[in-house]
């Protein structure tokens, strides 16, 4: 049992656009589960990124079944919606008056957002240690195909 779901939110008016990564992974028998948190801003700026990490210690002789995998995947999810809706409260609390952005949804997204991302130059450092840190092979070997992309960057134009 080991792979790796990102999620995606509509965009945040004011902040900009989140996602969140949740994975999971058997290290002999204990389970253990990656939440990451991303916010960045409409130009690409990195406003948030966190994580945490939770372990499952199963009873004595029992297992982790693949329904569990599910479970344990909206734990890492329910983390990440979390972090997000209090990322948006301080936010809005910063300036006083400030309104408060409508709610946003925490969706499921194709792994191919993380691609985006990195082709974009959006949260590279953060995309960088989530494969440095996170206990899953999946996503370790998924942020190590990143780093194979080519670069993109904008054409400077001809100067005249």
């Amino acid at each position: 049992m080991d792979g790796f779901t990102v999620y995606a939110t509509n965009s945040i008016i004011g902040l900009g656009s989140a996602a969140g990564i949740v994975a999971v992974a058997d290290l002999q028998g204990e389970i253990c589960i990656d939440g990451v948190a991303l916010v960045w801003s409409a130009d690409g700026a990195q406003k948030l990124y966190d994580k945490c990490g939770f372990r499952i210690y199963p009873a004595a002789g029992a297992h982790v079944t693949v329904p569990d995998a599910g479970l344990l995947t909206d734990v890492g999810r329910d983390w990440v919606d979390s972090r997000l809706r209090i990322y948006v409260d301080e936010w809005h609390r910063a300036v006083p008056g400030r309104p408060l952005p409508p709610p946003f949804t925490l969706s499921a997204a194709a792994p191919a957002l993380l691609v985006r991302l990195w082709l974009r130059g959006v949260c590279r450092d953060a995309i960088l240690d989530v494969g440095r840190t996170t206990r899953s092979k999946a996503l370790r070997d998924a942020v190590a195909a990143l780093k194979q992309l080519p670069d993109i960057r904008p054409d400077v134009p001809p100067v005249s």
